[in-house]
């Protein structure tokens, strides 16, 4: 009887490593085929950029494209993410190389990495708009100078 359970024992333990091993199996190849299909999927993501970009590329001045709305915003952004590159590398204290696009230390005169002079970007002073007041505007006001109320139809400035 005793052998009986042992028997039985390990007939049941070779049953379970046989599952427990055809589980693992089943496992790693879900993981391989997951991993293949993320793959193909992220290539053909890839594709469709290189497609769009190809299509924005020849479609992008032609006005009677049905696609120049799109073209035109694309040109837009792209103008708008250049404008806060430069903003960001002027922030870091950063000039890009027009010969070899490095990024290099605005200290610096010459490309650390091509060799080329830099051309550093001249800073514009800030222009301060005057505010100009229209002296033909309608004020009303009290004895005191107080709840003065400007006339709306003959300013330019919105009233808030």
């Amino acid at each position: 009887m005793a052998m009986d359970f042992l028997k039985n024992i390990g007939e049941k333990v070779s049953e379970t490593g046989k599952a427990v091993g055809g589980k693992t199996k089943q496992v790693s190849e879900i993981a391989k085929i997951t991993y293949k299909i993320t793959a193909e999927e992220k290539a053909v993501e890839e594709l469709y950029a290189i497609l769009g970009k190809a299509c924005y590329e020849a479609e992008n001045a032609k006005a009677e494209s049905p696609y120049f709305g799109q073209c035109e915003e694309i040109s837009a952004k792209m103008d708008g993410i250049e404008e806060l590159k430069k903003q960001l590398n002027t922030i870091k204290g950063i000039v890009v190389c027009e010969n070899c696009k490095a990024e290099i230390s605005a200290e610096n005169d010459f490309c650390g990495k091509c060799g080329a002079k830099l051309v550093k970007p001249v800073e514009e002073p800030v222009a301060v708009e005057d505010v100009v007041v229209d002296h033909e505007e309608t004020v009303e006001a009290d004895a005191c100078g107080a709840d003065a109320v400007i006339d709306e139809e003959k300013s330019d400035y919105p009233n808030k």
